[in-house]
C-alpha cells in the first residue's frame, strides 16, 4: 500500500519531522511538507487550482494510505494543518471521493499524551470523506531532536501496520 504523508509543522526539521522520520524507516512513502507550498484558505467561489491544494488532491488519489503529521500546538492541530483541513471543503465543491482509503495520525509535543478531544477532527473528517481512520502514534518530545525509547518502539510497530 502506498502512503502519503501530510507534514503540518512550522519548523521542517522539527521534533514532528524527527519522529516521522523513524516511522518511515521501514518503508517508502511520499511526504508533502506544507512549509513548502502556498497554500491559501479555503473561501466560497475560489478555485482550488489556485495554489498547490490541487496537486496535493492528484497525489492523495494516487496513494492509499494518509498519514498526517502534525506537532500539538494550542492542544490542537497545527495552523498548517487546519488550513489543509478548511481545503477539504474544495473536494466537497468538486465532488471528489476518496472512499476507502486510509488515515493515520502522527503528532508530537510536550505532554505525557494527546489532548483530550485531539483525535476527534482526524477521525470523523475520514469518516465523513469515508475513509477508515486506522488511529495515532504520538511521541511526548520535551528535548528538541531526542525520541524517548518508549516512543521509538512505538514507531517501529506503528511502521509495520502503515507499510504491511
Amino acid at each position: 500500500m502506498s502512503t502519503l504523508v501530510i507534514l503540518g509543522s512550522a519548523r521542517s526539521d522539527g521534533n514532528t519531522r524527527t519522529f516521522l522520520d523513524l516511522v518511515l524507516a521501514n518503508g517508502p512513502a511520499t511526504v508533502i511538507d506544507l512549509c513548502d507550498h502556498e497554500l491559501g484558505h479555503y473561501e466560497y467561489d475560489m478555485p482550488s487550482d489556485r495554489d498547490g491544494f490541487a496537486m496535493m488532491t492528484t497525489q492523495m488519489k494516487s496513494h492509499s494510505n494518509l498519514l498526517l503529521a502534525t506537532p500539538v500546538y494550542w492542544y490542537a492541530m497545527s495552523g498548517r494543518m487546519k488550513v489543509f483541513f478548511d481545503r477539504l471543503t474544495d473536494l466537497l465543491d468538486e465532488g471528489v471521493s476518496f472512499k476507502g482509503k486510509n488515515v493515520y495520525l502522527l503528532s508530537t509535543g510536550t505532554k505525557p499524551s494527546l489532548p483530550e478531544g485531539f483525535e476527534v477532527p482526524f477521525r470523523d473528517t475520514a469518516k465523513y470523506l469515508e475513509m477508515t481512520y486506522r488511529g495515532a502514534i504520538y511521541a511526548c518530545m520535551r528535548e528538541a531532536g531526542v525520541v524517548p525509547d518508549e516512543a521509538k518502539r512505538a514507531a517501529e510497530d506503528f511502521s509495520t501496520q502503515l507499510f504491511r
